[in-house]
């Protein structure tokens, strides 16, 4: 069985725009034309739900049981679900900023260096290298 399939590539229409994007923990990120994209705080608000799903599994010392594997497996899915946000969070406004402008500039911040900072949690949180 084989499968044929032609693509037609289209050239992007030029905008002759261009932008630059400037990241923070309030805004996710802030482009020069004025507009603000918000930090919708995914993990923070989800840290109920990942507290109660990490003390079912602490208590469960044999690691070969089948409730300790349901513990570990509804916990690892809940993180699954904020990294899978975070992800779309990404994704759509780099796909808005890439119709809206032909060229897009950012700043060259150091995000190991200020993770190691007071507010490293809540840096890494944000997760601007990977939108970058």
């Amino acid at each position: 069985m084989s499968y044929a399939c032609e693509i037609a590539a289209q050239a992007l229409l030029t905008t002759r725009n261009s932008v630059g994007v400037d990241v923070g923990m309030t805004w996710f990120a802030i482009t020069s034309d004025g507009e603000f994209v918000e930090n919708p705080l995914y993990f923070q608000n989800s840290m109920k739900k990942l507290r109660v799903a990490q003390r079912s599994v602490a208590p469960k010392k044999n690691k070969r049981s089948n409730s300790r594997r349901k513990a570990v497996r509804i916990d690892a899915k809940l993180y699954l679900k904020v990294s899978r946000q975070h992800s779309d969070l990404y994704h759509k406004t780099a796909v808005k900023l890439d119709k809206e402008n032909d060229l897009i500039a950012h700043g060259d911040s150091n995000v190991g260096g200020l993770g190691r900072d007071n507010l490293a949690h809540t840096i890494h949180n944000v997760g601007w290298s990977q939108f970058f």
